[in-house]
């Protein structure tokens, strides 16, 4: 065999080592956890939380924050986080009622709890609610479920 067949053969297999070494590696648990991939709640899906205080167009202002509870994740993915898990939310718009116009906000959730207690962001769609005429603002109870959307997909860290 010849000095050049040899050389060949040796790079080739130092390659391939080398490529099986980066394969595991990548492989590799980060931090002693597993190498499967933590859960995630997907884009689009929709959850459902309740105010734990009720939030007006006249008393709230951009960029005030707002707690609730979630009351529900849609299927399949309501397994991941429980109901009642605390989730926190900021106002993006708001206007109080007007003689000549109804009040309005925008609101939208920044953050949810996660069993193992962490505060994990998130970023929703936007929720509008309308005062039903002039003079009349915006009012949300807590007794009314309010639904967003997730615009991003949450990782849910490991326990």
């Amino acid at each position: 065999m010849r000095l050049e067949d040899r050389w060949q053969g040796s790079l080739l297999a130092v390659a391939m080592a080398v490529g099986l070494a980066l394969l595991l590696f990548a492989l590799k648990p980060s931090r002693g956890g597993s190498a499967i991939p933590a859960p995630s709640l997907p884009a689009g899906t929709e959850v459902t939380v309740r105010l734990l205080r009720p939030v007006s167009s006249r008393t709230i202002h951009l960029g005030d924050r707002f707690a609730g509870q979630l009351t529900s994740v849609d299927p399949p993915y309501g397994t991941l986080l429980p109901g009642g898990a605390e989730v926190e939310g900021r106002c993006v718009a708001a206007r109080s009622a007007t003689p000549s116009r109804s009040g309005y906000l925008r609101l939208v959730l920044y953050a949810i709890r996660i069993p193992t207690g962490r505060l994990v962001s998130l970023h929703s769609t936007t929720l509008i609610e309308r005062g039903s005429a002039p003079l009349v603002d915006a009012q949300l109870d807590t007794s009314v479920p309010l639904r967003f959307t997730l615009l991003e997909p949450v990782l849910i860290p490991p326990r």
